[in-house]
């Protein structure tokens, strides 16, 4: 056997051995395969049994299976569950109702003759096919118009591109089809659509009869209207707008946003006004009706949504006095951008619009934005002025208004002053007003001879002549923000408030904090990035004013709480208490001063992470002690902007894990977001830009987006 581990030749003697050597393990090792490839045979064939064995079994348990003894109405009410809830059903196949009549017979039979599956739809209407950019010569979709020229196009383009149109047509041809048989099956239930279209870029008209077809199918339907969502272009809504009162017995829910082009520029501006006028969205700034007479013949409507709206708002002869939640914003004013349709609907107005709305439960307007800046005009704006509310105007009550929400533009000035909302629960405030510190007015220097006067009757300064009269006093600011009033009158009404820090003083927000006694959900964002240059500008001869807001070191101090002292604290500089972040934690502030007691859900953002981690830390640790005085904080999300890694902050989770904080239960979100420019944590914070803009927190009018907390404080990244 050594021979085997060396490199010499074998003799004969060793070859004759080792062939003698070899006979058995061989026959062996065959003896082996055959009985593996047997015993591989026989369990394939196992296998195959066992395979039909268990879909016998198993057809026969599905046989067995207690749903198909369910009766067709449970089974119904099953089905009915299964709708999406945060949008209206598509001919998705793989959504309901559309996948339960895909999965057997007899659940289609059922899912057919349950009209509340099919009594929602979105349709989404394709526009005409534009001429793929790829094709040669092409440099603008906008172009396209003159790419079926055989001096653009090939003439393997111009097959290829007919190739694509035809396709599109059979498709629109099956679409409208499906459409029909969807809603023929809600039989007579009220109808929720939802529909969406855009025309051909180069060419409105090009496939506007199939188009038309589908608008015409969905029509048929409008006795059945129950609630009708529509962003389409002009031609489209004036038709809706214009449906006699037979059509609309149903409709309680009506909302539009016209898809304003380029190319309806030349309609919208011959509606008068010209370039720049002053008139507003409840005035009239043109002559043209377009005789709209929905409103006026739809008895039951109740929740009304108007954006993007081409027309003044006189047009629109609602029934105010029924009108429950209501949604207006974007007016388009004729003037040199029509392609921007601009929010100009202003205060005064949107109180009187207010006035003729008893019952509104829900309200969202957008107020005022204009971009007409011009500082060299008195005010500081240019052609567009903003009329200030007459002081003597009456009183608009909402007496059943629970949920507010403002887009301020252009500055609302005492417009809170003239509402009254009693029953006022939730709040959003969006603006494009940085707060600016204003010059109050103070009394003038007192003079020689007044002084004199004053003399007479025992007061007496004797820094005072008549060559060295009394010095001048420096002119206070004054920063109260127009929120104030609303939070002053009703703070303690409102339970959740989504906000715009920034755009408070830091004055306005401690006092807005401390007004909001019963505030339970409270979201801080940073809407302020979207802002015109010109906003951000003075007035020419005057010197910068902001005074932007931030959450200041004493706002989270005055948002914690006290906690029980267990070892000796010390007074510092300051006259507080300080013994770092163990339990011997205790504020410099007492429970009467505390901000914002029953806080359960809190969102924010700021800056300059290095400088208000400690505070954060020290905020959800006493928030997290069981006290008297406070809820418990159940939901934590805060974003910070950055200028370095995450990884060279403080881990908040583990910091409070170290503290033994009481984190079980607790929702706990913490972000970072890197960003240019120096990380600055006062007034000039607004100039740290992230990464990516924030988007607006938006409330839309789909089914779940209007307001409450899932809606209006959902994150908007």
């Amino acid at each position: 056997m050594e021979s085997l581990s060396t490199y010499h030749p074998p003799t004969d003697d060793e070859i004759a051995h080792y062939r003698s050597l070899l006979k058995e393990p061989q026959s062996e090792a065959i003896r082996i395969g055959e009985e593996i490839e047997r015993q591989t045979k026989l369990l394939a064939g196992l296998r195959e049994k066992q395979k039909a064995y268990t879909n016998f079994i198993a057809q026969h348990s599905a046989f067995l299976a207690p749903i198909r003894r369910l009766p067709p109405e449970v089974l119904q009410t099953i089905f009915v569950h299964c709708l999406p809830t945060d949008h209206n059903p598509s001919l998705a196949p793989k959504e309901a109702p559309f996948l339960l009549s895909h999965i057997c017979r007899r659940w289609r039979d059922v899912a057919f003759r349950t009209p509340r599956l099919w009594a929602r739809l979105h349709v989404h209407v394709p526009i005409y096919p534009e001429v793929p950019t790829s094709y040669q010569g092409l440099r603008s979709a906008r172009d396209a118009g003159r790419l079926l020229e055989p001096a653009r196009l090939t003439q393997e383009e111009v097959d290829l591109y007919r190739c694509i149109v035809e396709r599109w047509e059979d498709k629109m041809h099956e679409y409208r089809t499906a459409i029909d048989a969807w809603l023929s099956r809600a039989a007579k239930c009220p109808l929720t659509i939802s529909l969406q279209q855009s025309s051909n870029v180069s060419d409105a008209t090009k496939g506007k009869e199939a188009q038309d077809s589908i608008l015409e199918t969905i029509f048929r339907f409008s006795k059945q209207w129950k609630s009708i969502q529509i962003h389409a272009p002009t031609p489209i809504l004036e038709r809706l707008l214009t449906m006699s009162k037979d059509d609309l017995e149903s409709l309680e829910h009506f909302a539009a946003q016209w898809d304003i082009s380029y190319r309806d520029r030349p309609t919208l501006a011959g509606m008068g006004g010209g370039g720049g006028g002053t008139g507003n969205a409840g005035e009239s700034f043109g002559d043209s009706n377009p005789g709209i007479t929905l409103f006026s013949d739809a008895p039951n409507l109740k929740r009304l949504s108007l954006q993007n709206v081409p027309y003044p708002l006189k047009h629109f002869h609602v029934q105010w006095d029924q009108i429950t939640e209501l949604i207006l914003g974007k007016f388009a004013l004729p003037n040199s951008d029509i392609f921007a349709p601009r929010p100009v609907l202003f205060a005064h107005r949107a109180l009187d619009i207010l006035e003729r709305c008893p019952n509104l439960v829900r309200c969202r307007l957008t107020l005022g934005k204009t971009y007409a800046f011009n500082h060299n005009t008195p005010g500081g704006v240019g052609h567009h002025q903003f009329p200030h509310i007459d002081e003597s105007r009456e009183i608009v009550r909402l007496e059943y208004l629970e949920c507010l929400c403002i887009n301020e533009g252009n500055p609302l000035g005492n417009f809170f002053e003239f509402l009254e909302v009693p029953r006022l629960k939730e709040l959003v405030f969006k603006t494009s007003q940085y707060p600016r510190a204003r010059p109050v007015p103070t009394p003038p220097p007192i003079s020689a001879a007044t002084q004199a006067q004053l003399q007479d009757h025992g007061h007496h300064d004797p820094t005072v002549t008549a060559t060295n009269p009394a010095p001048t006093v420096t002119p206070r600011r004054s920063t109260t923000s127009c929120l104030m009033p609303l939070f002053e009158r009703y703070g303690e009404n409102i339970e959740k408030l989504l906000l715009d820090e920034s755009m408070l003083s830091n004055e306005d927000m401690e006092r807005c904090f401390g007004l909001l006694k019963n505030l339970t959900h409270l979201k801080l964002t940073r809407m302020s990035y979207i802002r015109p240059f010109l906003d951000r500008t003075s007035p020419p001869g005057t010197e910068p004013n902001f005074v932007v807001g931030y959450l200041s070191r004493r706002i989270w101090e005055r948002m914690t709480p006290k906690m029980p002292a267990t070892k000796p604290a010390f007074v510092d500089s300051e006259g507080g208490y300080e013994d770092g972040l163990g339990e011997g934690l205790v504020s410099r502030f007492g429970d009467s001063d505390l901000l914002l007691p029953k806080l359960t859900s809190f969102s924010c953002r700021v800056h300059a992470p290095e400088l208000v981690q400690d505070h954060v830390i020290e905020f959800l640790q006493a928030r997290r002690h069981t006290c008297p005085s406070t809820t418990l904080l159940e939901n934590f999300s805060i974003m910070f902007y950055a200028t370095e890694p995450e990884q060279r902050y403080k881990n908040i989770a583990n910091e409070l894990v170290k503290l033994g904080a009481n984190t079980e239960g607790m929702t706990l979100e913490v972000k970072y977001r890197r960003t240019y420019g120096d990380s600055l944590l006062g007034p000039s914070d607004f100039i740290v830009k992230p990464l990516l803009r924030p988007k607006w927190p938006t409330t839309g009018d789909r089914p779940g987006m209007f307001f409450g907390v899932e809606d209006t404080y959902e994150e908007d990244e």
